[in-house]
C-alpha cells in the first residue's frame, strides 16, 4: 500500500490519477469520479462516464487514490477539509474548503 504522502511521486496509473484528484480538489469545485476519468482521456466528458459501467477495471484504483489523496488532505487540514456529497459512482462529490491552499 503507498503512503499517503508519497502518492503524488511516482509514474503509475494511481499516481497519476492522485495528481488529475488533487490538481481538481484545489480549484474548490465539485468534482467526481467521472471528471477524473474524463481529465485522464483527453477527448473524453464526464458525461461519457457518469452512467457507464464499462470502467469498473479502473473504478478500484480511481476509489484508491481519491482515498490516498482525502488522507494527504486531512493529515495536514483536519477532517473537514473536504465535503462529500451523494453516494454511488454517478452522484457522489467531493470540494475541498480548506484555509490552506496547498495542503501536502
Amino acid at each position: 500500500m503507498k503512503n499517503a504522502a508519497n502518492i503524488f511521486d511516482g509514474e503509475g496509473y494511481r499516481t497519476r490519477l492522485a495528481n488529475l484528484i488533487y490538481l481538481r480538489l484545489m480549484t474548490r469545485k465539485w468534482i467526481g469520479y467521472a471528471d477524473i476519468l474524463a481529465d485522464d482521456n483527453k477527448g473524453s466528458t464526464a458525461n461519457d462516464y457518469r452512467y457507464n459501467r464499462s470502467y469498473n477495471a479502473i473504478y478500484g484504483e480511481l476509489k484508491k487514490a481519491f482515498m490516498d489523496v482525502r488522507k494527504a488532505i486531512r493529515r495536514v487540514e483536519g477532517d473537514n477539509a473536504i465535503e462529500e456529497d451523494g453516494c454511488g459512482r454517478s452522484g457522489k462529490r467531493f470540494r475541498y474548503v480548506g484555509k490552506v491552499a496547498d495542503p501536502p
